[in-house]
């Protein structure tokens, strides 16, 4: 069943009818942001609800900057219903932290620090990487919801938890002063790693 969503239309329908194919429009109703807010709406779906979206969504925009933006988030929600059978597995995970760029194939997609901490938690990340601009504001401490503040929870828990960092993070931020930033922890990073290697081992007689 193929399915346009407009101002008749609602999220409600979404989840009752059977659709295969979903055609958003960036305008809807009076909506300026309506489309890209739907989308949206469907990655939280995803993620908190378990919600199966169409198999082909097509966003529509005579902006094509806006266009642009529409369908890289769009990728982004097939991405995300991906994760579901990674996640399930037994393997590393190898986690991407962006909120317009498509992954490579095989990577858990990730949104938002929150997110990545978590699964960084879980110790199955094997490989991390990270944008830096997300464009989610700040905590509730008034910190920078970015890819750095990923990499500052990391160094912490390192530091005062024994944690044990993922074996490869990368940076693929196109943000010059936050890649170096970025890249200066993870050196950091690798060289604490390389010194609780090379710690001597010293035994009691």
């Amino acid at each position: 069943m193929e399915f346009r969503i407009n101002a008749g239309s609602g999220k409600a329908d979404l989840l009752n009818e059977t659709i295969d194919e979903l055609h958003i429009e960036d305008v809807i109703g009076d909506d300026p942001e309506g489309g890209l807010r739907l989308i949206a709406w469907i990655k939280d779906q995803i993620k908190s609800n378990g919600y199966t979206p169409p198999l082909k969504i097509t966003p529509r925009s005579e902006d094509n900057d806006r266009l642009i933006i529409m369908r890289e988030k769009t990728d982004h929600i097939h991405h995300l219903v991906n994760n579901r059978t990674l996640l399930s597995s037994e393997e590393p995970l190898w986690v991407y932290l962006d909120d317009l760029r498509t992954p490579p194939r095989g990577w858990v997609l990730t949104e938002t620090p929150e997110e990545t901490i978590e699964l960084l938690k879980t110790g199955r990340v094997e490989k991390l990487s990270l944008d830096n601009d997300l464009g989610l504001g700040h905590d509730e401490r008034g910190r920078e919801r970015d890819g750095y503040s990923v990499l500052r929870w990391l160094e912490e828990e390192v530091e005062f938890s024994g944690f044990i960092s993922p074996n490869v993070i990368t940076v693929h931020s196109g943000n010059p002063v936050a890649r170096n930033r970025m890249q200066t922890v993870i050196n950091r990073l690798e060289k604490s790693k390389k010194n609780d290697y090379e710690a001597p081992i010293y035994y009691r007689h």
